[in-house]
């Protein structure tokens, strides 16, 4: 098996001497746990995607943030979405996705976009592919991304019986259905209260959320590690992933944001207190700060570099509340590259 540095390709670009201690391997080893098939019915086996490195990751030049294109949108496509589910999203998604303004849309209602659809009204499902291409105009000028959430269920092909969420690599748009992670869905809710459904459907879909936003970063599924850019083929397996990145997708969404990793995790570990069960991933959180903060000190690291996006060309305007300009022909693929879910 090659070692981790093989695919993260050293620390020879990174310039901030914080983020060097992150992608060491003093850190990684013992703290991440590497990705093991444990039957023929996962992810991996089923759709073999071929493993994503970080200098793979880089030839795909990933969609680049810009001053007056770094924000993302959350909406939802169906009333009944409370503003609470809405919030909690909207803040877990600002700590994950650190540095970049989150902002809630308006809810419309899903039927509105008149996407295709299959099944009867008690459990019919929508078209994941067509949300995105009805919703697509309504994305924001100032966005980098939006993801559409709604609590009915989705599929991406005929032959697929479901999927949890559908997102472009390019396109700048993705969609998610927390249907499937109600307790409910499948009548198995008995003995829950209604405060522990909504706590189980919170954390389910907030780990969901950042997964697809991570595809519109450009970040493919991962098979390095246990991370929460894993695949999945079913609940069960959807489980299993974690709440944070691994090392080698954190240093793919580094490259695009760069944003200070300490501070990133700070702001996590605080995010976790929207949902008692996010106390695991704020214990994982809460060692990984400690060591990177004595790391910092040992090493007399204090200097906490500030990302600066640039402006694209012929714009005027530094405000993200401008609209910002057409992306160059060399950064637009002209076959939108849709990533299933």
């Amino acid at each position: 098996m090659k070692k981790t540095t093989d695919d993260l390709d050293g620390n020879k670009d990174l310039a901030d001497p914080r983020a060097k201690a992150v992608f060491s391997q003093e850190f990684i080893e013992g703290r991440f746990d590497r990705m093991r098939i444990l039957n023929s019915g996962e992810w991996i086996p089923c759709m073999e995607n071929k493993p994503q490195s970080y200098p793979a990751y880089l030839k795909s030049n990933p969609n680049k943030l810009f001053e007056t294109r770094k924000t993302i949108y959350i909406l939802g496509l169906d009333e009944s979405i409370s503003m609470g589910f809405l919030e909690n999203c909207r803040k877990y998604c600002e700590a994950f996705y650190f540095g970049l303004p989150v902002k809630i849309l308006d809810n419309i209602d899903v039927k509105e976009l008149n996407v295709k659809s299959r099944g009867k009204s008690d459990s019919i499902q929508y078209s994941a592919k067509q949300i995105l291409t009805k919703a697509k105009r309504k994305i924001p000028k100032d966005a980098y991304a939006m993801i559409c959430v709604l609590n009915k269920d989705i599929y991406s092909r005929e032959d697929w019986n479901f999927v949890f969420g559908y997102a472009s690599l390019r396109a700048r748009i993705g969609v998610f259905s927390f249907a499937r992670y109600d307790p409910s869905f499948f009548n198995d809710d008995h003995g829950m209260t209604s405060e522990e459904v909504e706590d189980t459907v919170q954390f389910r879909g907030i780990k969901v959320m950042c997964h697809e936003i991570g595809h519109m970063f450009g970040l493919k599924h991962c098979t390095y590690y246990r991370c929460i850019m894993n695949g999945s083929m079913s609940s069960e397996e959807a489980l299993l992933k974690p709440c944070y990145l691994c090392p080698i997708c954190l240093k793919k969404l580094y490259f695009v944001v760069q944003c200070d990793i300490l501070s990133r995790y700070q702001a996590l570990n605080e995010a976790c207190e929207i949902s008692q069960l996010f106390e695991e991933t704020s214990k994982w959180y809460s060692e990984a700060i400690d060591y990177l903060q004595d790391q910092y000190t040992a090493e007399g690291v204090e200097t906490i570099i500030t990302p600066k996006y640039p402006i694209p060309r012929g714009s005027k305007h530094v405000s993200s509340s401008k609209p910002s300009a057409k992306p160059s022909a060399k950064a637009t693929c002209k076959k939108v590259v849709k990533q299933l879910r």
